[in-house]
């Protein structure tokens, strides 16, 4: 739904609102009314899709969640993502991927919100980018 709206967005003042409206406007040379029809009615034929594969395949499913070992998959979850994070990003990827791990489950044993704890890493990741 965010998308298709950002894609109305994009067809009424001209100007992305969101990574999906940026990727339509990067492809498409205009985006008039013509173009919004098409993405709207793919997007809501998608939907109608998804829901009844949805439908078909909750049970099954329902059936299977119940008997998987959630430690197991929490730790394979992990796993992957500090393989994934090291291979895409290097020693320092996984270093920093450490330290926000750490301050997200450090903020509610202090008390803190997580968001609060975001300018810890925002800020420095602000200053190295605009080479500070």
């Amino acid at each position: 739904v965010a998308a298709l709206f950002s894609l109305v967005a994009l067809y009424v003042i001209s100007r992305p609102r969101s990574g999906a409206a940026i990727a339509v406007q990067g492809v498409l040379e205009t985006f008039g009314f013509r173009e919004l029809v098409i993405c709207v009615g793919a997007g809501l034929f998608a939907a109608g899709v998804a829901a009844i594969v949805t439908l078909r395949t909750s049970r099954v499913f329902a059936s299977v969640i119940g008997r998987i070992n959630y430690a197991k998959l929490s730790w394979a979850t992990v796993v992957f993502l500090v393989v994934m994070a090291g291979w895409m990003t290097g020693a320092v990827g996984v270093l920093l991927l450490g330290v926000s791990s750490a301050i997200g489950m450090l903020a509610p044993l202090l008390g803190v919100k997580r968001s609060h704890c975001m300018g810890v890493l925002v800020l420095p990741v602000m200053m190295w980018f605009f080479s500070m």
